[in-house]
């Protein structure tokens, strides 16, 4: 009998699993190319103070391995992840802007939408983290933005935005990250509409952004509950 019921058990348990990978699968990602599989960073692009005044500001790669981790792992999703290097010099967050420009191309009036992705540094690199939309003059105005530092094991960290008020012409979503210098891989980036779900990637994981102090660990809030 107690074999029965363990039994019973471990089959709703595999079925509560397979209905959550499910879902996140049948997510409509917004983004193009959001695990880096076609070998390109686009449409992600570095921007911010440091190279609209003549310098670089950060690198990006596309890589196979992450090679000299403190935790050596592969690419969260598929083959490959981006490894973006802040060089020397970026002191404030928005020295160095790790964004896309008018991608993905629509949002629409009166929906929220969540960003993720998972990412891990060595350097205990801190983000702020945006979500913007306006007119074409470049006015955008921020739907939602928080901050979160990183860790050295795969995590996935997300944004779910406020309504849109309104159905902008202008979009950017953005990770500013010029606080210091630094390294940080990143993979499996999503868009989509609605409230976040939990990739299939993900391992028990996820940090919630908050807007007034460092991201809490969504598995330890559950474990308290």
């Amino acid at each position: 009998m107690r074999i029965l019921k363990s039994t019973k058990l471990m089959i709703a348990s595999m079925i509560v699993l397979v209905a959550g990978l499910a879902v996140a699968d049948e997510i409509e990602n917004l983004l193009d190319n959001g695990g880096f599989e076609n070998g390109s960073y686009a449409p992600w692009s570095i921007g911010g103070s440091i190279k609209d005044g003549g310098g670089v500001g950060a690198t990006m790669e596309v890589v196979d391995k992450l090679k000299g981790a403190n935790v050596d792992e592969d690419p969260i999703e598929g083959d490959l992840c981006l490894l973006v290097t802040v060089e020397e010099g970026a002191a404030s967050s928005g020295a160095v802007q790790f964004m896309t420009a008018n991608h993905p191309p629509t949002y629409e009036q009166d929906e929220i939408y969540t960003l993720s992705a998972f990412i891990k540094s060595d350097d205990n690199m801190q983000f702020h983290l945006l979500i913007s939309g306006g007119s074409e003059d470049g006015f955008q105005p921020s739907y939602q933005s928080a901050t979160f530092a990183t860790t050295d094991v795969w995590t996935e960290y997300y944004l779910t935005t406020d309504v849109f008020p309104t159905q902008p012409l202008a979009t950017r979503a953005k990770f500013m990250v010029g606080y210091g210098p630094g390294a940080f891989w990143i993979d499996d980036i999503r868009i989509y509409m609605g409230e976040y779900i939990p990739s299939s990637s993900a391992e028990n994981q996820a940090v919630a952004m908050t807007t007034d102090k460092l991201a809490t660990t969504w598995a330890s809030i559950k474990a308290e509950n």
